[in-house]
């Protein structure tokens, strides 16, 4: 069976013509699921009986189990899904301007970033659709506050589990349901040249975050296992040549800050030397992890790495790290469970 949440607006459309019902019932049963968060077809009350009769039968509803969450003093919050043997996180981040959601795209990773405590865990699987959305609408309906950003940061690569996590976007961005604005949907990569291909090729809107991590290929292949396989240098190639098809600001590069590894003057260099090519800014983030040996660095040396890019002439930003405490931030996520 099909689920539920994971159909568009137009699969429902096509749907409901199939079993020879209006095709309009496509919206009011969209807007239940979508917009209002309802997940249980008796509650759709503008809907007939024997049509809510025949979505509980015909359908799979969610059945994700809430395993554990964890909130900071700043109320930064951590939760733990199960769904059948996948495990994955979402963090929940509450910003001055903004309320923003941090969802994952797999059940772990099948790439082992050296910083990255995901790669670490055992490799459960693609999430689907349905699993991908229910993190935004949990954390929603948990909180009663509105999402208004969306980041692909958490567990998995987006472009690894490509068609899954675009149609949720696509979900998340229709007018007709949550209406996030594309803008505040950002995808993030370690840079899996093919999805990125296929995002510009298809005039995506949403905004793309490239994992750089490391402006040379011999740090990068140290610190991200993908470089052997997607070089950098291919990559940059082909957004230089793409440029004008991305949205002006729609670029970043995301690079994680490890004190002794990838912050010296030649590195800010390098990287700037990047962004400038592809009109890109700049996430810095702090390193949240001690896998290796790895030391995260003094807000001295991240201030002064930051001021190397901004005297290269490039916009650079310091990410920080909520949800530190709480093992949420950036690179923490792991899914601790035991799995039966």
């Amino acid at each position: 069976m099909r689920e539920a949440l994971s159909l568009s607006l137009s699969e429902w459309q096509n749907y409901l013509q199939s079993i020879g019902e209006a095709k309009y019932r496509a919206r009011q049963i969209f807007s239940w699921i979508h917009e209002k968060l309802i997940f249980h077809p008796a509650e759709f009350s503008n809907i007939p009986k024997p049509l809510r009769d025949l979505l509980q039968k015909n359908f799979l509803w969610p059945q994700i189990t809430l395993i554990r969450q964890v909130q900071d003093e700043k109320g930064v919050t951590k939760f733990l899904f199960k769904s059948e043997k996948k495990v994955f996180e979402a963090v929940f981040l509450p910003f001055p301007n903004r309320i923003s959601a941090c969802i994952s795209v797999q059940s772990g990773c099948s790439l082992d970033c050296t910083f990255c405590a995901t790669g670490k865990m055992q490799f459960f699987g693609n999430l689907s659709v349905q699993e991908i959305l229910w993190q935004v609408y949990f954390m929603q309906k948990a909180f009663k506050k509105k999402i208004t950003n969306v980041v692909f940061m958490g567990m998995g690569e987006p472009f690894f589990n490509y068609e899954n996590s675009l149609k949720a976007a696509d979900i998340l961005n229709a007018k007709e349901g949550q209406n996030i604005g594309a803008r505040h949907i950002t995808l993030s990569t370690s840079g899996v040249l093919p999805g990125i291909q296929k995002f510009i090729e298809e005039k995506r809107n949403y905004s793309l975050a490239l994992s750089v991590h490391a402006a040379t290929e011999k740090k990068r292949k140290k610190l991200m296992d993908i470089e052997s396989r997607y070089p950098l240098s291919n990559i940059i190639t082909y957004l230089e040549n793409n440029r004008s098809k991305i949205r002006s600001n729609g670029l970043t590069f995301e690079y994680i800050l490890i004190a002794n590894e990838n912050m010296e003057k030649d590195d800010a260099k390098a990287l700037a030397q990047l962004a400038k090519k592809v009109n890109a800014k700049i996430n810095l983030i702090p390193l949240n992890t001690n896998y290796h040996s790895y030391q995260r660095p003094s807000e001295q040396e991240i201030i002064h790495f930051q001021n190397l890019l901004r005297n290269e002439g490039v916009l650079a930003f310091n990410r920080k790290s909520p949800g530190l405490k709480i093992q949420g931030a950036c690179g923490m996520l792991a899914a601790e469970i035991n799995h039966d």
